[in-house]
């Protein structure tokens, strides 16, 4: 049998994909393809768009409902079978088998259910081919009741936007996420622009005179004029970042705060960094740590070379960096060359994609996106032409339009898997993808 391609739709990040993801990487022979808490609707257009093989889905999601189940199974282009993520509390082992689940594992998921999930995971699948194979299958009767209950669990993070080419949209998702966390779901949020040609202030609007650069020189400069000074600490305390951070609208109505970054090109290329990037390193380190320590979410803007230090400690300490791709020969190449040294040394459960400017007519599928970078997809953004940038010209971020458009709509439910009550604070619940003709095969452009 070939690599699984597994969907997670999960409500529990700790309790139930976390210690999962570690095992099924691990395991030759399953792949995590995309992993989602924003709904029921969001697992089925990611299982059938990417081309998964199995889904582990948790009835407790917003907008689960026995069809989906069904619907999968019954797939046209080939069974999609689910296992369900079920609490050890009350009936539900019982009921999503009455759904059509071919197989459960009780949640929080222990290292018993985790084995488990393996090999069951292996079963299903192939009892679901040997189903369709057969032509013996009559799907069960399904209830209507919809179950509404959302699972609040959420955790602190530490977020990096990141993307080897300048141009992919890392700017504009790192401030709407910042948005969508700090001011519409009221959350002490951070952003932090680590590029060396900041862009943050202008997208937002904000002077550039309280800056990354402001903070560092003075703490940088006098270790530069006495090298022998090797025990010194650049320890950077709340109060002398909140010195040189920004907060983005009224503290009644935002919890957004911003540390720009270097707001002129050249001032990376001085002396005092360029003869110390291993102090440079840690001095972003520790701004990062402090970040991370006070606020909820902390979201970090890199820019894409990878010898600038600035850029490099943004990576190493994030939690999560979201891979920016747009679905252009170019973007995936320079995403595809960079990431087997970048994942060597970091790790690869680090790094998530998200497909951005997405749009079918550019002749690609998501799946082969997914398949040629070789990681797991967090979401995907769809082009956003003229909407874009007249949020950039008007300092508007697109979270914070009344309605969204179909970016803002995108990038609320990326931070939503953050901050889960978020989908129901901005009143999203979830949109089916649009279907339509899919064009030619990605992998093809790839052949060595």
């Amino acid at each position: 049998m070939s690599v699984i391609k597994v969907v997670v739709g999960y409500t529990d990040y700790r309790g139930e994909m976390e210690p999962l993801s570690v095992a099924l990487s691990v395991d030759p022979g399953t792949e995590v393809v995309s992993a989602t808490n924003r709904g029921a609707q969001a697992v089925f257009d990611d299982a059938v768009s990417l081309g998964a093989d199995v889904v582990l889905l948790s009835p407790l999601l917003p907008g689960y409902r026995p069809e989906l189940v069904q619907d999968l199974l019954l797939h046209e282009e080939r069974p999609i079978p689910t296992i369900a993520l079920v609490p050890a509390a009350g009936d539900w082992a019982r009921t999503v088998h009455e759904h059509g689940a071919k197989g459960h594992l009780i949640t929080p998921l222990d290292d018993t259910q985790i084995r488990r999930a393996i090999q069951l995971i292996r079963e299903v699948v192939q009892a679901a081919a040997d189903e369709r194979a057969s032509g013996g299958y009559v799907p069960l009767p399904t209830t209507r009741r919809r179950v509404q209950a959302m699972d609040t669990s959420w955790r602190s993070r530490t977020i990096a936007v990141f993307s080897p080419k300048g141009g992919d949209g890392k700017t504009l998702l790192a401030v709407n996420l910042g948005a969508a966390l700090g001011i519409l779901a009221m959350r002490p949020t951070i952003v932090v622009d680590c590029d060396v040609k900041a862009d943050v202030h202008t997208v937002l609007g904000l002077n550039e005179r309280r800056n990354l650069f402001s903070l560092a020189e003075p703490m940088l400069a006098p270790l530069l004029r006495d090298a022998g000074r090797r025990d010194a600490h650049l320890n950077v305390s709340l109060q002398r970042l909140q010195e040189f951070t920004t907060p983005y609208g009224s503290r009644s109505k935002s919890k957004l705060d911003v540390l720009d970054g270097l707001p002129r090109l050249p001032m990376a290329g001085l002396e005092v960094f360029t003869r110390q990037p291993k102090r440079v390193d840690e001095l972003m380190g520790n701004v990062i740590d402090t970040a991370s320590r006070h606020y909820d979410f902390t979201i970090l803007d890199t820019g894409p070379d990878l010898n600038q230090p600035w850029h490099w400690a943004a990576l190493r300490k994030a939690d999560l960096v979201l891979v920016l791709v747009t679905p252009t020969e170019h973007s995936i190449r320079s995403l595809r060359n960079v990431m087997e040294p970048l994942t060597k040394e970091l790790g690869r459960e680090r790094f998530e994609l998200v497909i951005n400017r997405w749009d079918e007519g550019y002749g690609v599928r998501q799946a082969d996106v997914v398949e040629v970078l070789g990681l797991k997809k967090f979401g995907t953004i769809p082009e956003g032409g003229i909407a874009c940038g007249r949020s950039i010209n008007t300092h508007r971020p697109l979270v914070l339009e009344s309605p969204p458009d179909d970016v803002g709509e995108a990038i609320i439910a990326l931070a939503g898997n953050f901050y889960p009550p978020l989908l129901e604070i901005s009143g999203r619940r979830g949109k089916r993808s649009a279907g339509g003709k899919l064009f030619g095969r990605l992998t093809r452009l790839f052949v060595e």
